[in-house]
């Protein structure tokens, strides 16, 4: 998030951002195993569970030419033609980090392992969890990030929802007269279930958490009380998504609006460390199998050394970071995810499983996350 001038740089060898920069045109034929159009559509049995035994399996870029085509090989279709992906390409190149679960960084600047707050036990990602003793969160199966990208590369390389990039691209609204954009921002993708929190939380409202993406060296940090004012708010990009705005007076974060909010860490090492206070709130439609929505999370005062607060072309300030995250929220026990994620190497693998399970997803969170990363439902 707070990047050194060496991590700035690197953050511009990124793999994929200088694939998105390329001409289509200039790009190999990319072979990998994944979904075809047929398999989106299909209305067939979707009760498999697998991914198709890809352990050994690897996507590699094969004889460079000019045709701007993916080859797409699965059991029963084999040579389908699509349009190339940038995202995509590189997703198909990068593994995931451990066995487990599907963690899987997307730039140069932080593998996700680098990204747990060991004192908070939070990813430096917004997070589901309960407001209380040990602050209970969702447990999260599926992390894609992509940290410190500017705002033309954000919108240039994510497929945004129209509300979420036009935010990025006029500016935030931080008075009646003035606009500001971050330099920085974070992007990513989760998948988590808060099925097993909520057991001792039925009656409350859960929280999106900012802290741990907000204060991630809390270990150098001579603060006594850590805290900042950040500017946050719950997207939702479909009527019905599972989850609902709470009111002010509990703490409800605003929906399709940024809002000033504080946020601050106290305790200490001996003790336990604890995240304050209980606001950040959302409802949620807990007869749905899955929620899905996207947070957004604003500082202008943390430090960018490689850009500074300096005006953009438009006269609209860039100065501070941002984070912007699509989340997908099991609410039951989804057996199909806790099973199979394993088995998922790349993100084409979990794309596959994800479709193969489409009837446990609802349609638009599906098809959002295809546009997301770059592929037509």
């Amino acid at each position: 998030m707070t990047l050194s001038l060496e991590d700035a740089q690197l953050r511009f060898q990124s793999l994929w951002f200088e694939i998105a920069q390329e001409d289509k045109e200039a790009f190999a034929t990319f072979v990998v195993s994944t979904v075809t159009d047929d398999t989106l559509l299909s209305t067939g049995n979707d009760n498999s569970t697998t991914t198709g035994g890809h352990e050994e399996e690897e996507s590699e870029l094969v004889a460079a030419g000019s045709v701007s085509t993916t080859t797409f090989e699965t059991a029963g279709d084999v040579g389908l033609q699509q349009p190339v992906s940038p995202a995509e390409a590189i997703l198909g190149k990068k593994r995931k980090e451990g066995d487990t679960n599907f963690y899987l960084s997307l730039d140069n600047v932080c593998p996700v392992a680098d990204c747990l707050n060991p004192l908070l036990g939070l990813f430096a990602v917004p997070t589901v969890a309960y407001y209380g003793q040990g602050y209970p969160q969702a447990l999260l199966r599926v992390l894609v990030k992509c940290n410190g990208l500017t705002v033309p590369e954000l919108v240039s390389v994510v497929g945004l929802p129209d509300g979420i990039k036009s935010l990025f691209q006029d500016g935030f609204q931080m008075t009646a007269t003035s606009k500001v954009r971050p330099a920085i921002v974070d992007f990513a993708f989760t998948i988590s279930s808060i099925a097993g929190a909520r057991k001792k939380h039925s009656t409350t409202p859960p929280n999106m958490v900012m802290h741990g993406w907000r204060f991630p060296d809390l270990l150098g940090s001579k603060e006594k009380r850590p805290t900042a004012h950040v500017y946050s708010g719950i997207w939702k990009t479909a009527s019905d998504c599972g989850v609902f705005q709470t009111p002010d007076s509990i703490g409800g974060l605003k929906f399709n609006h940024l809002t000033k909010q504080q946020i601050f860490v106290h305790g200490d090492m001996s003790r336990g460390m604890a995240c304050s206070p209980n606001n950040h709130k959302f409802g949620v439609q807990w007869d749905h199998e899955m929620a899905h929505m996207w947070s957004v999370c604003y500082d202008p005062t943390l430090a960018t050394p490689s850009t500074g607060a300096s005006p953009s072309s438009s006269g609209v300030k860039a100065s501070g970071c941002a984070v912007v995250c699509l989340h997908w929220l099991h609410l039951k026990l989804a057996g199909w995810l806790k099973d199979s994620v394993h088995r998922c190497f790349t993100f084409p693998d979990l794309l596959k499983l994800l479709v193969e399970n489409k009837k446990s997803i609802p349609p638009a969170a599906l098809s959002e996350l295809l546009e997301v990363f770059g592929r037509k439902a």
